[in-house]
């Protein structure tokens, strides 16, 4: 089981943001006659600079939205006792309340997702430059 869950996370931290690059810098290349009739000198990896810092930027904005619960949520849980109070009354996180807002919900994959497709566009740029 712990086999399966390593290589999920290495399909989708090196394969996918890999796979997006390429797909990326193909687009950029196909783009090319479209841009040069208008008469905009831009080579493919200066595109892929551009974008790499935009797909950066975007993974670490989502990055910090993603964590935590929103406020219509913390309200709910808030408003329940249970949650924030113990069973001897004195003010703490319980269990239930630490495992919701420590929950990443699946968004922290696509962020670094994100962050690492950047990486990678800025790092070929910085190779053919």
């Amino acid at each position: 089981m712990k086999r399966k869950s390593v290589l999920s996370n290495a399909l989708v931290f090196l394969i996918v943001p890999l796979l997006i690059t390429v797909a990326q810098y193909c687009a950029n290349v196909l783009m090319m006659p479209l841009l040069l009739s208008r008469n905009i000198l831009v080579s493919p990896t200066e595109l892929l600079l551009y974008e790499g810092l935009l797909f950066v930027i975007v993974g670490f904005l989502y990055l910090l939205g993603a964590r935590g619960a929103g406020s219509e949520e913390a309200v709910r849980i808030a408003a329940l006792n249970k949650t924030i109070l113990r069973d001897d009354d004195t003010v703490g996180p319980s269990r239930i309340f630490r495992d919701y807002i420590w929950n990443p919900k699946g968004h922290l994959r696509l962020a670094l997702v994100l962050i690492i497709t950047g990486v990678l566009m800025i790092l070929t740029h910085l190779l053919t430059f």
